[in-house]
This record gives structure tokens, sequence and C-alpha cells, in this order.
């Protein structure tokens, strides 16, 4: 499973570049999101419906010329997601 930190949620969102979910997508791999100590699991078959949006516009990387979206999936932490999500 990969595993993803995530610095800062956005309206309840966390953004993922999309290079990142599509080579878990690609390998077959589940993604493990941590925030705040949290953690919030999405099995492999379940990424594409978990998937709440993406950025209109590509961002441009800080450390390379690269440009890459956004991709949007709802925060919903493991500990919490029996009773509300």
């Amino acid at each position: 499973m990969k595993r993803i930190k995530v610095k800062t949620l956005w309206r309840g969102q966390i953004g993922v570049r999309d290079k990142l979910v599509d080579e878990a997508r690609g390998k077959g791999e589940g993604i493990t999101f941590l925030h705040n100590n949290e953690t919030m699991q999405i099995k492999a078959d379940d990424i594409p419906v978990k998937i709440v949006g993406r950025s209109e516009k590509p961002f441009n990387d800080r450390f390379s010329r690269d440009k890459h979206y956004l991709i949007y999936f709802d925060w919903c932490p493991d500990a919490a997601q029996e009773r509300l999500c």
C-alpha cells in the first residue's frame, strides 16, 4: 500500500498529485493517507469511486518544471469511518 503524508486539508478534502494516485492504481495498490497522526486507507478497487474532484488547472512543481493536477478525496480518517463516513 502506498503511503502519502498530507500536511493540510482544504474544505475537508485532501489534495494529492495525480502522479501518485496513478502510480498506486497502475500497481494495483491501495493508498494510505497520513494527516495529524490519523490515517485513512483506500483500497485499490475503491480509488476511482472515492475521488471527488480534480483541479481545473495544472500546478507547477516546486522542485522541477513538471506540471501536475491535484486529485481530491474527502478526508475521513479510519477511526471515524464507521460513525461518520
